[in-house]
């Protein structure tokens, strides 16, 4: 009941597939859709959209982790595509988007957990350096988080979904920004993940290439390497 497709990435996952600084994500829930970021070139996200052969007139909802330029890049051109799409995004920044897109429905979320739609939540808008939600889906194997660039902390982020959904974590994806971090730092994430039981670890975009290195290493058959095209379930 659950399929994640990564739309835009930093790395290729499949061939065909073109990539950029960014990250989007299509997930599918019981059938219906969900846009997670939009990347930040249209005519690659367009691209990809198209080689998936995603009909973007069936997703009627697109979550915005934070109003950075490399998940907001492709907004107006889904917009365009879908104008009934109904948009989600943190009180931070939900009135710029209402103002420039006077025609879209913007949904604010706030600091509180939100539930989208049947079994999927916005952690709410977590303090970090960035304002930021995250992405929880209940499925049937346990819960997905999906991370547009985890500015609040990946471990905060995990404890918030914890707190959403009363079951194990099994799936980690997107970006976990850990660009700065020392190996001591990346051994405390690693070894938190793994205290969760996560089952697949499948970080990409802003992780870093270390902490990529290092997770690989770390999680071993559990880490995946993605980028766009690649599906996750």
């Amino acid at each position: 009941n659950f399929e994640l497709l990564i739309l835009f990435d930093n790395f290729v996952g499949k061939s065909g597939f073109k990539n950029g600084w960014g990250y989007s994500a299509l997930v599918s829930v019981s059938n219906t859709l969900l846009l997670f970021d939009t990347g930040s070139d249209p005519g690659i996200l367009l691209h990809n959209i198209r080689r998936a052969g995603v009909d973007l007139k069936r997703v009627p909802y697109l979550a915005l982790s934070h109003y950075h330029w490399d998940h907001t890049g492709g907004i107006e051109a889904v917009i365009r595509l879908n104008p009934d799409i109904k948009v989600f995004a943190g009180f931070s920044f939900a009135g710029e988007l209402k103002k420039k897109y006077p025609k879209a429905e913007v949904i604010e979320v706030g600091k509180k957990p939100f539930q989208i739609m049947n079994g999927v939540w916005l952690t709410g808008e977590l303090q970090g350096v960035v304002k930021e939600n995250s992405l929880v889906v209940n499925t049937e194997k346990g819960v997905a988080v999906i991370m547009g660039c985890a500015h609040p902390g990946v471990i905060n982020i995990l404890k918030r979904a914890k707190e959403i959904i009363k079951k194990d974590i099994y799936l980690i994806a997107g970006g976990l920004h850990l660009l700065d971090k020392t190996i001591s730092e990346l051994r405390e994430i690693a070894e938190y993940i793994d205290k969760l039981g996560v089952r697949i670890v499948a970080p990409s975009h802003c992780t870093g290439e270390d902490a990529l290195k290092f997770f690989k290493n770390y999680f071993k058959n559990k880490f995946v390497k993605v980028g766009a095209g690649s599906i996750l379930k």
